[in-house]
């Protein structure tokens, strides 16, 4: 009789985890993750998907999506409905769930926006406007927050911040 291997150790580890994620948020498995990174990414995928709706439903014209420059990556580049400004949009998601820490359903997903990204999103729409000859004046920085709840037990709260990160 052949013996059965052990299984590794991350699929024991992280069982438990995806497990859980899987009853609380059912929405976010279509493929089913493996690990919290890959959970992390579904929900940012989805994230940008709702922020990319919201923006195209109140007359903006998306441009690209995970547009990637030298400086890093801009989640979704876009034009405000007048077409006069080229806007790259930050997305940040969470989830609120109700047996997550208090500080964690209490602190809103745009305050995970560091300085160090702020630089980054500064220089990504600097690099933008030097490739496309834009004035100054002719990109800005959004930032759309989006908040899910676990078992999709209410819509999603979404919030569209223009103009906050200065160049």
């Amino acid at each position: 009789m052949a013996r059965r291997q052990p299984k590794p150790l991350s699929a024991r580890l992280f069982a438990p985890v995806r497990a859980l994620a899987r009853t609380l948020l059912p929405s976010l498995f279509q493929h089913s993750p493996r690990s919290r990174d890959d959970l992390a990414k579904a929900l940012g995928r989805r994230g940008e998907r709702l922020a990319a709706e919201f923006l195209a439903a109140n007359g903006y014209r998306i441009v690209a999506r995970n547009a990637r420059v030298p400086m890093g990556e801009a989640d979704i580049l876009c034009q405000t409905p007048s077409r006069d400004c080229l806007i790259v949009v930050e997305v940040k998601s969470r989830i609120r769930a109700g047996d997550a820490p208090a500080q964690s359903n209490a602190t809103p997903p745009e305050a995970a926006i560091t300085q160090r990204k702020r630089a980054k999103l500064a220089s990504i729409a600097a690099h933008l406007a030097r490739a496309n000859s834009l004035p100054a004046a002719a990109i800005r920085i959004d930032v759309i927050a989006v908040e899910f709840f676990e078992n999709d037990s209410q819509p999603p709260i979404l919030r569209h911040h223009a103009g906050v990160i200065a160049r």
